[in-house]
C-alpha cells in the first residue's frame, strides 16, 4: 500500500493496495524521482508500479459525445473513436503523443455508434449503431472518406461489428439476439448471409479467430457460442456454449488462434483454450481486480498482454506470458471520470487507447510496462540504482545464499 507521509502525524492511504504478486513481497524501493515503486517477491517476480499519471501520452482526445468504441487501423496510422452523437472521428496517429483529427467526422447515423472496426487492409471502416444500421466507409484517404454502403435489415440496435482477418466477411451482433454475417466480395454491395441464432438475449460482442475460420459471439444470456464459418453460407455451431456467471460483455481471440478472452458483468475476464473447438478448456483463474462490469478486452499483437476496461472507470493491463498464472502489470489506469467503454492496443503494441462515457479517449504508453514485463530485474535495477545489500538480503530472504541482484550496477 502507498501512504501519504507529507504529514506523518496524519498518515493517509493513497489509493488502493498494489496487488498482483502470487506470494510474499520481500522488499520495496522507490526510484530516485519517486515515480516508480519496485517490489520483489518470493514468487520470483519484480514488479514496477507507476505512482503517477505520467504513463499517459499527452492530453485526452476530447469531443462532445460519450465515446462508445475505439479502434486502431491495422497499419497503425489511424485511430477511430465513435460515440453517442452518431459520428466517428478519425485521428492521425503518426505522432502518437499529439494525434490530430482528420477533417470532418464520419456522419450519417441517427443514433449512438456503439461499435467501430477497421478492415484488415485499413481501407474500410464499419460502424454499428443504435439506429439499427451498419455503415461502411472508404478511408484510404482519411481527409476525404467515402460512404460505401448502408447495411439494413436489423430489428434492434447493432452493438458490435468485426471484420474477418482475411477480409472476406463482416460479422455483427445486435440487440435482436442474432449475429449476422455479410459477404464482402463487393464492399460497395455486401451480401447478407443467414443470421446466426441460438442466443436468448442480445449479442453484445463478436470476434473472429486469426485464421478467420471461427467466430465467437458473446451474449447477455451469459453464454459465448463458437461458430465454424469456414463455409459462410453454412455456418455450424461448435460444441456447447461457454458459460459465464453473468452477462457476457466482450470477447476477443488472442493472436495464437487458441486463446479466447471473455469479459463479463461479474467484474472478471476468463481465458479459454480453444485449441479443441468442440471441447474448450478454461485456463487459469479469472482475471480479478475490477470493481464493476468488464466492458472491453483487447490483446496485444504478441498475445502476451491483455487490456481490460470497466465500468469502474479504470483500465487494467495483464501479463499473460504464463496464462495459467496471469499477473496484473502495475496499478489500474484511472484517469477517466466515468465508465470505460472500449479499449484497443495499437498494432506495434506500444500504445493503449481507452474510450469513456466521460467523452474522452486517452492514449497510454505501454513501453515501460512491457520493458518491466520482459526484463523485470534489469528494469528494477536501472530505476532504483541498486539491488539488496547483504544485510537487507539476510533480513528479507533468510535461508538462501546471498546473490547480487544488480550485478552490473557500480
Amino acid at each position: 500500500m502507498l501512504w501519504d507521509v507529507a504529514k506523518p502525524s496524519r498518515l493517509s492511504r493513497l489509493g488502493s493496495a498494489l496487488t498482483g504478486h502470487r506470494s510474499s513481497v520481500l522488499s520495496v524501493t522507490f526510484s530516485v524521482d519517486g515515480r516508480l515503486l519496485a517490489t520483489g517477491s518470493v514468487d520470483g517476480a519484480v514488479m514496477l508500479w507507476d505512482t503517477t499519471d505520467r504513463a499517459r501520452l499527452g492530453p485526452p482526445l476530447t469531443g462532445d459525445a460519450e465515446v462508445g468504441s475505439v479502434a486502431f487501423s491495422p497499419d497503425g496510422r489511424l485511430l477511430a473513436t465513435a460515440g453517442d452523437d452518431g459520428r466517428t472521428t478519425l485521428w492521425n496517429m503518426r505522432e502518437r503523443a499529439h494525434p490530430t483529427a482528420f477533417g470532418e467526422a464520419l456522419a450519417g447515423h441517427e443514433d449512438t455508434v456503439a461499435s467501430v472496426a477497421f478492415s484488415p487492409d485499413s481501407q474500410t471502416v464499419a460502424t454499428g449503431s443504435d439506429d439499427t444500421t451498419v455503415m461502411m466507409w472508404g478511408v484510404a484517404e482519411p481527409l476525404r472518406p467515402v460512404r460505401r454502403s448502408r447495411l439494413t435489415g436489423y430489428e434492434d440496435a447493432v452493438v458490435s461489428v468485426a471484420f474477418s482477418p482475411d477480409g472476406r466477411l463482416l460479422a455483427t451482433g445486435s440487440d435482436d439476439k442474432k449475429a449476422t454475417l455479410w459477404d464482402l466480395s463487393n464492399r460497395s454491395r455486401p451480401v447478407r448471409l443467414e443470421p446466426l441464432t441460438g442466443h436468448q438475449e442480445a449479442v453484445a460482442s463478436v470476434a473472429f479467430s486469426p485464421d478467420s475460420q471461427t467466430l465467437a459471439t458473446g451474449s447477455s444470456d451469459a453464454k459465448t457460442i463458437l461458430w465454424d464459418v469456414t463455409t459462410p453460407t453454412r455456418p455450424e455451431r461448435l460444441g456447447t456454449p461457454l458459460p459465464s456467471q453473468r452477462n457476457v460483455t466482450a470477447v476477443a481471440f488472442g493472436p495464437d488462434n487458441r486463446t479466447l478472452a471473455i469479459g463479463s458483468e461479474d467484474h472478471t475476464t476468463a481465458l479459454w483454450d480453444v485449441s479443441d473447438l468442440l471441447q474448450p478448456v478454461r485456463v487459469g483463474p479469472p482475471l480479478i481486480g475490477h470493481q464493476e462490469a468488464v466492458t472491453s478486452v483487447a490483446f496485444s499483437p504478441d498475445g502476451r498482454t491483455l487490456a481490460t476496461g470497466s465500468r469502474d472507470r479504470t483500465v487494467m493491463v495483464w501479463d499473460l506470458t504464463d496464462q495459467a498464472h496471469p499477473v496484473r502489470l502495475g496499478p489500474p489506469l484511472s484517469a477517466h471520470a466515468d465508465w470505460v467503454n472500449s479499449v484497443a492496443v495499437s498494432p506495434d503494441g506500444r500504445t493503449l487507447a481507452s474510450g469513456s462515457v466521460d467523452g474522452d479517449t486517452i492514449l497510454w504508453d505501454l513501453v515501460e510496462l512491457i520493458a518491466a514485463r520482459d526484463h523485470p530485474v534489469e528494469r528494477a535495477c536501472s530505476l532504483t540504482g541498486r539491488g539488496l545489500d547483504r544485510d537487507e538480503w539476510s533480513r528479507y530472504i533468510s535461508g538462501r545464499p546471498y546473490m547480487d541482484t544488480c550485478p552490473n550496477q557500480p
